[in-house]
């Protein structure tokens, strides 16, 4: 009878095995696999919004009361044209241009506009090309609960196959190992393990 029971086992391992060479093995439909993000970080360049210039200090300059072009003519005729050419240079728009290069980014160019010695107007364009940086987080793939099923032989010199015993091992999302066992050994005998993984870095 003590035999009867421990062939029984044998055979159930050996059929076990069979199952497993063959391929006939148990395959979730969904296998969580490792998740790739890809991150682009772009640079935003915002479009500038004109703004109004503001005077921050004004110094009169009395110089070119000495400068002899500034002089009042003694004949009015000829004085009318010296107001007139006066406001014609105090009230003309002058436009100016300034380039900037921002490093190996681009151009900006500011255009100021300037009438009767104030800042009239400012435009501000550019033309940048701004580099984006695109990250790859590679993450590992989930955990999931895992079963397993199997057994061993056990033995020694003297009697090569003592005895066996079937077993479902499981493990869970934390890497823990649970197992339960039945077995024969002269009598049926049953067993339940646990283990920890160990991080060794």
């Amino acid at each position: 009878m003590q035999s009867k029971h421990l062939y029984i086992i044998i055979i159930a391992l050996v059929v076990i095995v069979l199952f497993q060479r063959t391929g006939c093995t148990y395959i979730p439909k969904d296998v969580p696999k490792q998740k790739v993000d890809t991150l682009i970080n772009i640079v935003e360049v915002h479009d500038t919004i004109q703004g109004k210039p503001i005077l921050i200090k004004a110094k009169k300059d009395t110089l070119w009361r000495d400068s002899l072009i500034f002089q009042p003519d003694t004949s009015y005729a000829n004085l009318v044209k010296q107001y007139l050419a006066l406001g014609d240079s105090m009230f003309s728009k002058n436009v100016y241009k300034t380039s900037y290069q921002l490093d190996s980014f681009g151009t900006a160019i500011i255009v100021d506009t300037v009438t009767a010695n104030k800042l009239a107007g400012r435009l501000i364009s550019y033309n940048l090309n701004i580099p984006t940086k695109t990250i790859t987080i590679t993450k590992p793939a989930p955990a999931v609960r895992q079963f397993y099923i199997g057994g061993g032989l056990y033995g020694n010199p003297l009697v090569p196959i003592k005895s066996a015993n079937l077993g479902l091992l499981y493990k869970d999302r934390k890497d823990r190992i649970f197992i339960a066992s039945i077995g024969f050994d002269g009598q049926p005998i049953y067993g339940f393990q646990t283990y920890w993984k160990i991080n060794l870095k």
